[in-house]
């Protein structure tokens, strides 16, 4: 499980499954999935690189 979590592309892969869900989710909280899925998609890989820079920078500090 963690050679899989090491590979960029399947985390790659998760983060925009995980915005797919988000974005429907904020699509039927609005309304409009024109408007939720561009939001959950992006929120989603905000955060995904706001917690790579985090992981990196902890690791870094751990050492």
């Amino acid at each position: 499980m963690m050679d899989r979590l090491m590979n960029p592309k399947f985390l790659f892969g998760a983060w925009i499954t995980l915005g797919f869900i988000l974005g429907i989710s904020f699509g039927v909280a609005l309304g409009s999935l024109a408007v939720g899925l561009p939001v959950g998609l992006i929120t989603s890989l905000v955060v995904a690189i706001v917690s790579t820079r985090l992981g990196k920078g902890i690791s870094r500090l751990i050492r």
